[in-house]
């Protein structure tokens, strides 16, 4: 995925040199200088070359354009996951965006902020929702963005294909300590990830008795780590939004 974000980036770059370079030439040639009369319009061979150049540069435009249409749409196309997650079925995440963080709900119900965990090879489906403005999630080495909007579910996915920390940032204003709305995903193996999804809910199980204790509530420990989203965002359900 990372691929198709620098050869568009690369081809965007082309093409505004392409056209910056077309008027320089455009206004070098016609431009007149002080006191002197403009330059003729070129002719014969030279006003053919010149015809030929612009329309070389026109049709250039237009290549990079449907290029860049195309690699686009193939960023959001669901990767199959690969290696030893070939088998495995995609990872469904819901993410829920809110001023200024984010929280990742696994299909368990194991949550956590901040830090996106997943295995390497196995495709990640993300379910992106809002509990107060948009914001748009974004990690330019995976995959393309996409907005996380109140009241509805948009989807986004994406694999890493090799274990790594990859960094990115909300891509959408959305109030006054937008900036440290940062994004970090870690890709891990399958084992490693199994493992610290189980460390995580036993952490969090760990905590919610602390709190029923502290709090002197009755009914023994908890069974479940909650799946409650933050407020207004609906809870999880079994295997996520497809």
């Amino acid at each position: 995925m990372s691929h198709a974000y620098v050869i568009v980036a690369i081809l965007a770059t082309i093409a505004a040199l392409a056209v910056n370079v077309a008027l320089v030439l455009l206004v070098r040639r016609f431009r007149a200088a002080r006191g002197r009369e403009p330059l003729p319009p070129p002719v014969g061979g030279t006003r053919r070359i010149h015809q030929r150049l612009l329309g070389g540069l026109a049709a250039a435009a237009a290549i990079l354009l449907i290029l860049g249409i195309v690699l686009n749409d193939r960023a959001r196309e669901v990767p199959a996951s690969s290696g030893a997650s070939a088998s495995k079925p995609p990872l469904s995440i819901r993410v829920a965006g809110q001023q200024w963080l984010w929280r990742y709900t696994y299909p368990d119900g194991t949550f956590n902020y901040y830090e996106l965990v997943v295995p390497a090879g196995r495709t990640v489906k993300l379910n992106l929702d809002s509990t107060d403005v948009i914001h748009r999630w974004w990690v330019p080495g995976l995959t393309a963005m996409a907005e996380a909007v109140p009241g509805r579910i948009n989807h986004l996915s994406f694999r890493a294909d090799r274990p790594g920390v990859y960094d990115g940032q909300s891509a959408t204003f959305s109030g006054a300590s937008y900036a440290a709305m940062r994004i970090r995903v870690r890709a891990v193996s399958e084992g490693a990830f199994t493992a610290w999804l189980a460390g995580q809910k036993r952490d969090l199980l760990t905590a919610q008795a602390a709190v029923q204790k502290a709090l002197g509530e009755q009914g023994g420990a908890a069974t479940a780590p909650s799946a409650t989203l933050t407020p207004g965002v609906a809870p999880q359900t079994s295997g996520g939004a497809q």
